[in-house]
């Protein structure tokens, strides 16, 4: 039996004595609160499935959203886990990261998983110290892929089998590719999407080596709740494991032009296999 991963309950609107405290996160070293008015509020504590103040209104569709996304990140802080901003795939029992300040992770990881690869993870992935595998939180598994209307439409997929991500938006989650494994997957190469770093031509996608003086600032910028973790007192621990990480795997930049996904996310695909074969 699957354990029981959040509970109807009643949720402060602050914490006591928070350590961290923000528009949306009040945090202490043994429990946090989540706060969104418009779907409530979630209470985090190690050890505990997420107690949630729903907001009038929110559906169970508007908490598994958040559950998956930022109150699974809030969960990996308490528990001193590395969790970024991006997407990963299983290619050959190989693990690609993708991450980035640019839109595309997520189409670029269900164009892989429709290529046959396996998704590990869609909005938070946890990457383990030391030997660096990736997996999805407890809170977001099975891993699904969130994907907005231009992006289903390049890949092909029939909309009407993706589920309601939040209400009000277009976007969609899916399941795809082949049948998802719990256990980590060791990282062997990432892929960073920036923005301002572009192909040279409108339709061409271009594979660069990451130059070392980014790659340290490209996780911190994927990182999730900075300021929760400088607050807790995680942000030196934090940055040992980021400066390992990027010394351990290699990290190359996907360039592309801003063009419709459409007429690059085929290349994107393609480049993106090729990365791992580098690594043979």
């Amino acid at each position: 039996m699957a354990p029981v991963r959040w509970v109807v309950g009643r949720v402060p609107e602050r914490l006591a004595k928070p350590v961290h405290q923000s528009y949306l996160v009040d945090a202490s070293p043994k429990e946090a609160v989540f706060r969104l008015s418009s779907i409530g509020r979630f209470l985090v504590r190690l050890g505990e499935p997420t107690v949630v103040q729903r907001a009038c209104g929110a559906t169970d569709v508007d908490i598994e959203c958040l559950l998956r996304g930022p109150v699974s990140a809030l969960r990996c802080c308490l528990d001193g886990q590395f969790a970024l901003r991006g997407a990963a795939v299983d290619i050959g029992g190989r693990g690609l990261v993708i991450y980035g300040t640019a839109k595309g992770h997520s189409s670029l990881v269900a164009g892989l998983a429709l290529a046959g690869h396996r998704i590990i993870a869609d909005g938070v992935v946890v990457i383990s110290e030391g030997s660096p595998h990736a997996s999805a939180p407890p809170e977001a598994w099975p891993p699904r892929v969130t994907l907005w209307p231009d992006s289903v439409r390049a890949l092909g997929i029939d909309p009407t089998t993706g589920t309601v991500v939040r209400s009000g938006l277009p976007s969609r989650s899916f399941a795809l590719g082949a049948a998802p494994s719990p256990t980590p997957v060791a990282v062997k190469a990432c892929i960073v999407l920036p923005i301002g770093y572009r192909g040279k031509s409108p339709d061409s996608v271009e594979v660069e080596p990451m130059p070392p003086s980014w790659r340290i600032q490209a996780l911190l910028n994927a990182q999730w709740h900075p300021r929760v973790l400088r607050d807790l007192g995680m942000q030196g621990r934090h940055f040992q494991w980021l400066t390992g990480l990027a010394a351990k795997v290699p990290m190359v930049v996907l360039a592309r032009k801003p063009r419709s996904i459409s007429s690059t996310l085929p290349l994107m695909v393609n480049k993106a296999e090729e990365v791992l074969t580098w690594q043979e």
